[in-house]
């Protein structure tokens, strides 16, 4: 008894005056549901081939970009120390169409990158518990 009380609960639930079932809306998914200020536009400038679990980045003056890269594995951090497998990849743009074509490992065998900058022609990661320096 009480589940066809709940049944007849939602069914009146889901329709509306008129016995037109409501509509249904699908949340936008991916790219799509990234907001952003009036004025600036989301784009996928790197996928899959490239990159495989991207965290953080940082943009030198010629315009390649440093990623910091996860392998997905999840370690404790003992496991981390004895065997770092994380990375830093460079990306270049090699056609100037503003979207990453190239792919190469810039550093390897790094603990969780924790932070990334590129500053006078040097990158500096914070992989605790070290801060790195790669020119």
């Amino acid at each position: 008894m009480a589940a066809l009380i709940l049944a007849s609960v939602a069914a009146a639930l889901l329709l509306l005056p008129g016995g037109d079932a409501a509509p249904t809306t699908v949340a936008p998914t991916g790219l799509a549901a990234i907001h952003v200020p009036s004025g600036f536009k989301v784009e996928k400038v790197a996928g899959a081939g490239l990159v495989n679990y991207p965290m953080m980045g940082t943009v030198d003056e010629r315009g390649r970009l440093f990623l910091c890269e996860s392998s997905g594995n999840t370690l404790t951090t003992e496991q981390m120390a004895a065997k770092p497998d994380y990375v830093v990849r460079m990306l270049e743009d090699t056609d100037g169409d503003g979207v990453y074509d190239r792919s190469t490992v810039f550093a390897d065998k790094l603990t969780l990158p924790a932070g990334a900058v590129w500053y006078r022609g040097s990158l500096y990661v914070a992989a605790p518990p070290d801060l790195i320096r790669r020119t």
